[in-house]
């Protein structure tokens, strides 16, 4: 005993405190990646953010070239390229001279082109013109528009139409991507590429990369952005965080995204680190602990054993008094004994008077059953003995001995469904005669449930209110069914009789009328036998009839054995 209470306790004892160190370093391990991942998001957003800022100016550059272009001092030489009549070196000349006047930014531009009138310009050498792009920006005129990549270059256009020229064509601008390149390349141990909603990839460190299509469809995900997430890239954990250009798409309605891979192992090396100095400070406490506790236990356990020793020896011997040490363990062993014994007496004597008072009030009950309907009956019988002694004398007489055999049933206190129904049919029969075409009845009883056991006289002092009460100057017709639903039995007593207003109170047993101690009496001997979610319910309106539920349990196989 004392080496399984000891293994026992240590067992216990070891696993309680894995578990909390397992829990707290968890709980410090995630809350170290939360704030580092915080850190890091906010650091990377701020970064992207500026990138977002600086690539704006880029393209506002594109805009201020154009207004420069189209100055009051350009105008003759804006109007020569849209004459006709001039001739292509005249045209070209006055193409270049602008451009050379306004000053192109080479650090930003690699070529500028011009289209009007069918016929193409350029400063620099040819470059691919981008039909889609030139559609696009004549159908928006002053407006930059974003094209695909010529030469890797990004292509930019601006439709235009000056009043105060005879100018109208379409400049190209064709960005210079190295300078786009050094500008998103700000992050030491990753990478940041610029994107369309497509996949189009518009800037990149490599060269090799711009204006491919989906290279990083396994990378990025732009339904939820911004996000970051962790996941594999060429084979390497990384941290990929992507961002809309907020304010670029905000000026110019691009949707372009920049998406920023950054190496995993870089940004959480200290953490990880952290964490392994973090697991092995609680090994070492860990084991400390457990060191600390086997001892401690064995204090502890030492005078529980010493106690069932003692006792053990005394059932053995057979002596009064074990030999035991007074200390605390000692006396809470005999404490217990006599607690035990005091709340088992006390439960056996709550059980016996809880039996005695439910046979009490049961017995109560049933005495409270109203034995007014016997002497009207008896009443009757001598009325029509001795009137007419013919056949209703004959039917009255049966139908009361078959209503109190029935309903007496040699004292059982359960009687089978289609018994209690029969008990009703005798009723309604005394009553028929008594009070001829005041009550038309009908029955539905599903045919399963004949045989089940239910309380007896549960249902007739439902249906001998609807007779007293239902019908005061009219006759009318009562409904009597009888169904299973799930483990219980319901009866209904429905008429189409006066109706009234349902009382809070229904169920409480009254003097008179309809709230009498009949119902009272059915519903309280129900809720005794079956439990408070069984019993009466009455539902009921002025005019409109009354409908009374009443709900009992199926009875186990064995009957009303089981149940009493």
């Amino acid at each position: 005993m004392k080496q399984n209470l000891t293994k026992k306790i240590i067992l216990i004892f070891a696993s309680t405190l894995l578990f909390v160190f397992a829990a707290l370093t968890t709980v410090i391990q995630v809350s170290n990646s939360t704030i580092l991942d915080r850190y890091i998001v906010q650091n990377i957003y701020s970064t992207q953010s500026n990138i977002d800022v600086t690539l704006t100016g880029v393209f506002d550059e594109c805009v201020y070239l154009q207004s420069r272009i189209l100055g009051s001092d350009n105008i003759s030489k804006l109007n020569l390229i849209a004459d006709p009549a001039a001739s292509r070196e005249e045209k070209v000349q006055a193409f270049e001279q602008v451009l050379n006047d306004v000053g192109v930014g080479e650090r930003y531009f690699v070529n500028v082109a011009c289209e009007i009138n069918d016929e193409y310009f350029f400063l620099n050498g040819e470059n691919s013109i981008d039909a889609e792009l030139l559609r696009s920006a004549s159908s928006n005129r002053n407006q930059l528009i974003l094209g695909n990549c010529s030469e890797l270059s990004p292509t930019l256009a601006i439709g235009v139409r000056d009043v105060s020229t005879s100018f109208d064509g379409v400049f190209f601008y064709y960005m210079n991507s190295e300078t786009i390149g050094e500008l998103i390349s700000v992050f030491e141990d990753g990478y940041s590429f610029v994107m369309r909603e497509d996949g189009y990839l518009i800037a990149h460190f490599d060269p090799a990369y711009i204006g491919k299509s989906a290279v990083y469809s396994d990378v990025y995900n732009l339904k939820k952005v911004p996000s970051y997430t962790i996941k594999k890239v060429d084979g390497k954990r990384s941290i990929v965080v992507i961002k809309g250009f907020d304010k670029l798409n905000l000026r110019y309605g691009f949707g372009l995204y920049i998406v920023t891979v950054l190496d995993y192992a870089t940004f959480y090396r200290e953490i990880i680190s952290s964490n392994l100095i973090l697991l092995g400070v609680a090994l070492a406490m860990f084991v400390i602990l457990i060191l600390l506790g086997i001892w401690q236990t064995k204090r502890v356990s030492a005078p529980i054993v010493r106690l069932n020793d003692d006792i053990g020896e005394m059932i053995e011997n057979g002596t009064a008094t074990p030999h035991v040490k007074h200390d605390e363990i000692d006396q809470l062993g005999v404490q217990y004994d006599m607690l035990m014994d005091r709340i088992f007496a006390l439960i056996a004597q709550n059980n016996e008077d809880m039996e005695k008072q439910r046979k009490l009030e049961l017995d109560a009950l049933q005495m409270q059953i109203n034995p007014h309907f016997l002497y009207n009956t008896l009443d009757i019988i001598s009325w029509i003995a001795k009137m007419k002694k013919q056949p209703e004398l004959e039917t009255l007489v049966l139908n009361l001995a078959g209503f109190y055999r029935l309903s007496l049933h040699k004292g059982d206190k359960f009687i089978t469904v289609e018994d209690e129904i029969n008990i009703v049919k005798h009723y309604l029969q005394i009553e028929k005669i008594s009070h001829p075409g005041r009550v038309t009845a009908f029955f539905e009883v599903e045919e399963g449930i004949k045989g089940e056991k239910v309380l007896k006289l549960i249902l007739q002092p439902m249906v001998e209110n609807v007779t007293k009460y239902a019908f005061p100057e009219t006759g009318g017709n009562l409904y009597v069914r009888a169904f299973s639903e799930g483990d219980d039995i319901v009866f209904e007593v429905e008429d189409d009789g006066v109706g009234f207003e349902v009382a809070d109170d229904i169920l409480l047993p009254k003097e008179d009328g309809l709230h009498g101690y009949g119902v009272y009496n059915v519903h309280k001997r129900i809720q005794l036998e079956y439990g408070e979610d069984h019993g009466v319910s009455i539902f009921s309106e002025p005019k409109k009839g009354t409908l009374c539920r009443i709900r009992v349990k199926k009875l186990p196989e064995d009957g009303a054995g089981d149940a009493e």
